[in-house]
């Protein structure tokens, strides 16, 4: 049985954008990896 539930670090699911902006904002960085990793932590 799992303590924490299960939690997602991927690319949002949507086409690929031509605008840098939001190329940054979909794609999967450090940033995201790590508040998702905190936010199991805490279980």
């Amino acid at each position: 049985m799992l303590d924490a539930p299960v939690m997602r670090a991927a690319s949002l699911d949507m086409p690929y954008p031509f605008s840098t902006i939001l190329e940054e904002y979909m794609v999967l960085n450090s940033a995201k990896v790590e508040a998702t990793l905190r936010k199991l932590a805490e279980f």
